[in-house]
């Protein structure tokens, strides 16, 4: 499998699409370097299952929310874009 096809999977996308919906809702630039100081609600966002707190649950649940909404209003194609390698 060569790098674009890799990058190109539909989970990785959906990832790739989250994340951006995640740092849009902090209002940070996507195409900028990620800069936190401090401890910072964003590093919550992918822990594991068993570690989630309240906190990151409703993190993800409002990402979910959004991405749910995006799907609604442009289609399924809005949530899965191809990555420009």
């Amino acid at each position: 499998m060569e790098f674009n096809e890799w990058i190109n999977r539909p989970l990785y996308r959906v990832h790739v699409t989250t994340w951006n919906q995640l740092l849009r809702l902090f209002n940070i630039d996507p195409d900028k370097p990620l800069v936190t100081s401090g401890y910072h609600p964003i590093a919550e966002f992918r822990v594991l299952p068993k570690y989630r707190t309240v906190q990151s649950l409703k993190l993800r649940k409002l990402v979910a929310d959004r991405m749910r909404l995006l799907r609604r209003e442009h289609g399924r194609k809005a949530t899965i874009k191809r990555v420009e390698a």
